[in-house]
């Protein structure tokens, strides 16, 4: 049973990575259906799945620029693009939500 401890820890990484990427769909589907609560929420649970995930930051951050939270919106591109400053989408929400400030 030597391999039990490897079997649990990839059975772990693969319910959490399965998560993760529910809690994206999850969010993406409620901002696409102008439910931007429901969008922000599912994107939180996304970034406790993995607080490295830019797209998620990136998510909530447009949907909080779509509710007038500018400055929750600016914090999270800000986030984004310090886990992933080559990701364009960062830059191009940060832009609009300078345009509202």
């Amino acid at each position: 049973m030597r391999n039990k401890p490897v079997l649990i820890l990839m059975l772990f990484l693969t319910m959490t990575t399965l998560a993760l990427a529910d809690a994206l769909d999850d969010g993406m589907a409620k901002y696409n259906s102008g439910d931007f609560d429901g969008a922000i929420a599912a994107f939180t649970q996304a970034i406790a799945h993995d607080t490295g995930n830019a797209y998620a930051y990136v998510g909530r951050g447009g949907a909080e620029l779509r509710k007038g939270e500018l400055d929750k919106a600016m914090a999270d591109f800000n986030e984004a693009a310090q886990i992933n400053p080559s990701n364009a989408e960062v830059y191009k929400y940060r832009a609009v939500a300078e345009l509202y400030q």
